[in-house]
């Protein structure tokens, strides 16, 4: 072992840039390695082996950062950055992954320094700072842009452009910013949670710099740091490329973990400036200290916005809009898109619901108002848009004016997803949920009349973002396959469904999309007695009155239905009712 730590000593030697790993490939690897023997047969044939040479914090920073993305993905999903839960589930967390975890965030205050600490530079003034230009490039490669090789706004548009041409479109449609879904083509792998939670990070120390404020614009001339500014790129793909492909149906997928890093990036605004406490603890600290010279600065801090947060919005921070104008609009169309696929039913509503409302409260009319103009080109800031779009590169939208009004499609289609759920459980109800929804509304209070306000915010901000007409109203559909309005009005309406099947007509004009079927029209065929359980119901008292139904059934050849003695408000009413008898 000696031996073998003296040889491991020698192989490393001191140079201007730090101590730089000097092995040959004989001394890196065994004698029967694959890999010695593929780099002896090379060098009989002539050919150099390649090697790289990296001092030791290059190569600890190499082996860092790629330790996470060498592991399965885990099944717990982590509670956010600073804040502690005790809860099972956040025990089920290995301690592995919580080592790292803060590990990375001391990383980030001794890479990415907030402010001037004895000679050490403000946080990625590059050139002087190496090591944090080493830290965030190394970063941006294996966790940003592991997403597969994204392909060019150049390079897709002209596979739009030809495949329109050879279906025979003699004049090409404007591209503009409900095309912003089909201009991401890529084969995306799903990073893993230790990863997606150290992004957030990441966002959240940038966002806290105090570089980043209102009177930035005015010194420099631009509103981001330059640790935002090489970030933004990587950022803009790593958002979008979540949003297209991303599942949105399972609560720990990438794709809420992205959105909650885009959401912190579009509200800078949300930051708290330090305040004085002037409470015992603090003033404790602040002694202890003083004795022992270290000062114990005051810190920024977040405030993480729920969906009923107000706003903090003010025009100082328009430059910051202007900056990140694509940031804003395009994973926005991505979004609004994908959301149609939000599960809005009874059982899943409230996270679909408060999801939507949490991006829907970022777009206030101010920050709708600036958007569009700095989309428009009709703003005075166009040389911060212009710098945007250098920033993007290859990857920045298609060149002219684009439009938030261009995706009143997609929002459309998210609205009338929601209002159709809704009105398919009102429906359902049975006779003694319409009495309590009809008497909850008379108060305006109730899980009825509380979704019918949901869907009323909703439904003026959607018009507030896309410039939905002010007469719109979002509906369900019709309750029957319906001749849609590309088909010409003087074509006879004939029978497409008879007896409750499709007709051969029926069949060839839901394949040609001459009609559609309405999901929301889908009803219940069968037995009633053996639906699935009800939220209301007893499921032993349901056992037994299925049973109950069927041995009535077979004595007297009648259907009989006796669910309605599992439902729980009826026995209720029972149970006290004879309470009531024999106490009097």
């Amino acid at each position: 072992l000696k031996a073998q730590g003296h040889q491991q000593l020698s192989l490393m030697k001191l140079s201007p840039r730090g101590f730089q790993s000097t092995l040959s490939p004989q001394q890196m690897y065994s004698p029967k390695s694959p890999v010695l023997k593929a780099n002896e047969e090379k060098q009989r044939q002539g050919q150099t082996c390649p090697s790289v040479i990296l001092n030791m914090l290059e190569h600890y920073l190499f082996t860092y950062f790629r330790f996470p993305m060498s592991k399965p993905i885990s099944k717990y999903s982590p509670a956010p950055a600073g804040v502690y839960v005790h809860s099972p589930q956040r025990e089920k967390e290995p301690y592995g992954d919580a080592v790292y975890y803060s590990l990375f965030r001391k990383y980030l205050r001794h890479f990415l320094p907030y402010e001037k600490d004895d000679n050490r530079h403000i946080a990625l003034s590059w050139p002087e700072n190496r090591e944090s230009e080493l830290f965030i490039r190394t970063l941006i490669t294996m966790w940003l842009e592991t997403q597969g090789k994204v392909k060019s706004t150049g390079q897709v548009v002209d596979a739009i452009i030809d495949r329109q041409r050879r279906a025979g479109m003699r004049e090409i449609p404007k591209l503009d910013l409900d095309v912003a879904y089909d201009l991401i083509v890529v084969r995306y792998d799903p990073p893993v949670q230790q990863i997606q939670r150290c992004i957030r990070s990441v966002i959240v120390h940038f966002i806290l710099d105090p570089v980043l404020n209102k009177d930035t614009v005015k010194e420099t001339g631009w509103f981001l740091s330059n640790a935002m500014t090489i970030l933004q790129q990587p950022f803009f793909n790593y958002v979008r490329t979540t949003f297209r492909h991303a599942s949105i149906h399972q609560s720990e997928s990438p794709f809420f973990g992205a959105l909650e890093a885009w959401l912190i990036w579009l509200e800078p605004w949300n930051v708290n400036e330090p305040k004085r406490d002037f409470s015992p603890r603090h003033a404790t600290q602040r002694i202890m200290g003083n004795v022992s010279g270290t000062k114990v600065a005051p810190k920024r801090t977040l405030t993480i916005a729920k969906q009923n947060y107000k706003s903090r919005y003010s025009p100082e921070w328009e430059p910051y809009i202007a900056a990140n104008i694509h940031l804003y609009a395009t994973p926005l169309a991505i979004f609004l898109r994908r959301s149609r696929e939000f599960d809005f039913s009874a059982n899943k509503r409230q996270r679909s619901m408060r999801t939507i409302q949490r991006v829907f409260r970022v777009f206030t009319p101010q920050v709708v108002d600036a958007v569009s103009r700095h989309l428009s080109g009709s703003s005075g800031l166009s040389h911060l848009v212009q710098r945007n779009v250098h920033t993007l590169g290859r990857f920045a939208p298609p060149a002219g004016p684009l439009s938030l009004p261009s995706c009143q499609t997609d929002m459309k289609a998210l609205l009338e997803e929601i209002y159709g759920q809704h009105m398919k459980k009102t429906q359902n109800l049975d006779m003694i949920e319409k009495f309590e929804a009809y008497v909850e509304g008379l108060f305006n209070y109730g899980v009825v009349a509380g979704e019918e306000r949901e869907i009323t915010k909703v439904l003026e901000q959607a018009r507030l973002i896309v410039q939905l007409p002010p007469d719109y109203t979002p509906h369900a559909g019709s309750q029957q396959l319906t001749i849609s309005t590309s088909a010409t009005e003087t074509q006879e309406t004939k029978e497409l469904v008879r007896n409750g099947k499709l007709t051969e007509e029926g069949i060839r004009s839901v394949i040609t999309g001459a009609a559609k079927m309405d999901p929301f029209s889908v009803c219940f065929v069968g037995d009633t007695n053996n639906a699935r359980l009800g939220t209301h119901e007893i499921p032993i008292l349901v056992e037994l009155a299925k049973w109950l139904s069927k041995m009535v059934e077979q004595k007297t050849g009648v259907l009989w239905n006796f669910r309605f003695i599992a439902d729980q408000r009826i026995v209720a009413v029972l149970l006290l009712s004879i309470v009531w008898k024999v106490l009097l």
